[in-house]
């Protein structure tokens, strides 16, 4: 058997569907929502730039649940 070898490399990513995010006021009264990077660039994140979504706020829970129109 030969000295020479081959290598495998296996890259694992870790999937990343939570994050910190932050709420930004702007200038012309809307609110925005940072999200991380890490979190929208995922392959399973639901949502793409200008999608329309419905926005309903549970109070009682403390939570905010975003949905595709």
């Amino acid at each position: 058997m030969s000295s020479d070898h081959i290598s495998c490399h296996y890259w694992l990513t870790k999937m990343v569907l939570e994050g910190q995010g932050r709420f930004w006021e702007h200038t012309k009264g809307k609110l925005i929502l940072y999200i991380p990077a890490d979190v929208y660039k995922d392959s399973q994140f639901p949502f793409k730039p200008k999608d329309q979504v419905k926005i309903k706020i549970e109070p009682n829970k403390k939570r905010m649940v975003v949905e595709k129109c």
